[in-house]
């Protein structure tokens, strides 16, 4: 699916656009390539059947919920068998609405909401038909080449978002097995440090081999991956105020060329550009 420009400029922190999923798709691990993103990501969900993975939480969404990540938030679809897939979304760079009155603080208010853990929303009925249809307008305004059209259904989307987060049900999570969460907690605590499977296996009192079997299996990921995806999630942050070579010792890589491959490869440039 092609992403559609609604601001398109050369500055990745002010663009905005969407896309409009609507595909079978086969088993297995879904975006594996958009584990962590520089931008805000949206998804109005309407069908599918898949499951996605933030933190140590693993969330299967239904018609009408809206998942709302910040930057630099590590998660991925997994799906269990072929489905067909139906959802929008919208990529908002954290600068999009410096431009708009009130825009940063909005932005500024939903990031702050997501990030207490409250990622996925389930609206009132009401307002999870608004949202699809504000989505579908969206898209039509998009195709007409209507760009001011398409911003102010933007806005009016994101300004729903703000208002059903205080007005909204908790979604059900399936938890994580007990060394699973271990492991994701003791990364979030010391991923500036070295970390081997060895030594997470003698911490938890399991072998290596089930423990990397049991990881993948619940989360798709090796630990090796995980690990990786966190640091450089730490790294997007941490290069706002520090430098390169800083920032990939700040973060547990081994050496600088080695953490500039690894975030090339994510995100496309280099922690530089």
């Amino acid at each position: 699916m092609i992403h559609q420009p609604i601001i398109d400029t050369d500055n990745p922190s002010r663009q905005i656009d969407v896309t409009h999923h609507n595909q079978d798709a086969p088993a297995g691990l879904w975006h594996k390539t958009e584990i962590c993103l520089s931008h805000i990501k949206i998804n109005v969900f309407i069908e599918g059947d898949f499951s996605v993975f933030v933190n140590d939480k693993s969330y299967s969404p239904i018609y009408g919920d809206i998942c709302f990540l910040p930057p630099a938030q590590i998660h991925y679809g997994q799906i269990e068998k072929p489905t067909h897939l139906d959802y929008f979304e919208l990529n908002i760079g954290t600068h999009a609405l410096d431009h708009v009155s009130g825009g940063t603080a909005l932005l500024e208010r939903l990031i702050k909401n997501s990030c207490h853990n409250q990622y996925f929303l389930r609206p009132k009925s009401e307002d999870e038909n608004r949202a699809i249809k504000l989505c579908y307008h969206l898209e039509n305004a998009v195709k007409q080449q209507n760009k001011p059209l398409a911003f102010a259904y933007t806005l009016q989307i994101l300004s729903l978002i703000d208002s059903i987060y205080t007005n909204s049900s908790d979604i059900p999570y399936n938890a994580l097995s007990k060394h699973t969460t271990a492991i994701i907690h003791y990364i979030e605590d010391h991923y500036h440090e070295k970390i081997t499977i060895a030594q997470l296996s003698k911490l938890l009192g399991i072998s290596s081999t089930y423990l990397s079997l049991m990881f993948k299996k619940e989360t798709g990921l090796s630990i090796h991956q995980y690990l990786t995806e966190y640091r450089i999630m730490k790294a997007t942050v941490l290069l706002k105020d520090h430098s390169v070579v800083d920032v990939c010792y700040l973060c547990g890589f081994c050496d600088s060329s080695h953490f500039i491959a690894a975030f090339k490869k994510h995100f496309g440039y280099t922690p530089a550009s």
